[in-house]
């Protein structure tokens, strides 16, 4: 008890030094604008008023002294130790364990019955299983809203109608295609005729991420911003049949045309982990190519080249080309 009186007295003088004789120690202020927990166990407490107090031992009891600057100011301006309407929440939560304080006098029966009554406020720190239900509670109710609140933004159909196949990437033996201009530039094409279903229910039944299509019209600048966007970048979604992958930029495909002759396959890798080729085969027949593979070995160790076709044509041949590319093997090529 005399280390404990000694090493609060040493605290409480830091604190209060600075103030010369004649000055007005923060005379005005008597303490923090709402006591902490009793539960709370730091050394440092900033009220509502996010005004700093520390933590101070006298005669077995928790004092909260000021903090304060080197020209005699309160420290003020920090984010407050708890949110507003916490400290309220705890108070409302130990209303049972007080019924259960008398318990306490039994131990300690040297202690003046004034103490046990003035407890409740500034009560020394009690042990730590009480401490963490107090503060874990109000943390996941001010958490939980924050998810709630978020929303997923929708687009409007600007446009639909009927296209040749040789004007999209469908891999499929079709005549016409049917395509889609959405309010934010994007483009679904469904390989084939249009089904029984309406458009909107359509693209919503695809089941894309991200993709929600409302009922209502687009506007006026919707419909410009998106024949602005499809005629430049875009996105294009597609459905219903073998396609190519989603195309960002319609620009670097015209790069990589087949050039006649170059060969009925379509080399995506050559792979030493037999894992990793599985997993390129897999993503293949995803987009609905055939799929061929070469074993061979490299330094005396076995490699497998994982390969789309063959194709009867060059169509074809282009449209995988562009389909691997687009999935994420840009070095992929034609080869015979």
């Amino acid at each position: 008890m005399q280390v404990f009186r000694v090493v609060s007295a040493a605290l409480l003088a830091a604190v209060m030094s600075g103030f010369p004789a004649g000055a007005q120690p923060l005379s005005q202020v008597s303490g923090p604008k709402e006591l902490p927990p009793p539960a709370y166990g730091g050394n440092q407490y900033v009220d509502s008023a996010g005004c700093v107090f520390i933590r101070a031992g006298v005669g077995g009891q928790t004092t909260w002294v000021p903090r304060v600057s080197r020209d005699r100011k309160l420290v003020c301006g920090y984010e407050p130790t708890f949110p507003p309407g916490l400290l309220e929440g705890v108070a409302a939560l130990k209303v049972p364990s007080t019924e259960a304080a008398p318990a306490a006098p039994e131990t300690t029966t040297e202690a003046p019955a004034a103490e046990v009554a003035a407890a409740p406020a500034p009560a020394p720190v009690p042990a730590p299983a009480p401490a963490k239900a107090a503060t874990k509670q109000p943390a996941r109710v001010k958490a939980v809203p924050a998810p709630q609140r978020a929303s997923s933004s929708s687009v409007r159909l600007v446009d639909a109608g009927t296209v040749s196949k040789g004007a999209t990437y469908c891999l499929a033996r079709i005549d016409k295609a049917q395509r889609y201009l959405l309010s934010d530039g994007r483009r679904v094409t469904q390989c084939g005729e249009a089904g029984e279903a309406a458009p909107v229910a359509y693209l919503n039944s695809l089941g894309v991420p991200g993709l929600t299509v409302d009922e209502g019209a687009a506007t006026a600048a919707e419909t410009q911003r998106a024949r602005r966007v499809a005629q430049g970048e875009y996105h294009v979604v597609w459905s219903n049949g073998p396609i190519a992958a989603t195309v960002a930029k319609p620009a670097p495909a015209a790069s990589g045309q087949v050039p006649a002759g170059a060969g009925r396959y379509v080399q995506v890798g050559v792979f030493a982990d037999p894992a990793n080729a599985d997993r390129a085969i897999a993503r293949l027949k995803a987009l609905g190519l055939p799929v061929a593979s070469a074993m061979s070995k490299k330094g005396g160790k076995p490699i497998k080249a994982v390969l789309a076709g063959p194709f009867a044509n060059a169509d074809d041949l282009q449209a995988a080309l562009v389909a691997a590319r687009q999935s994420g093997y840009r070095d992929a090529f034609a080869r015979s």
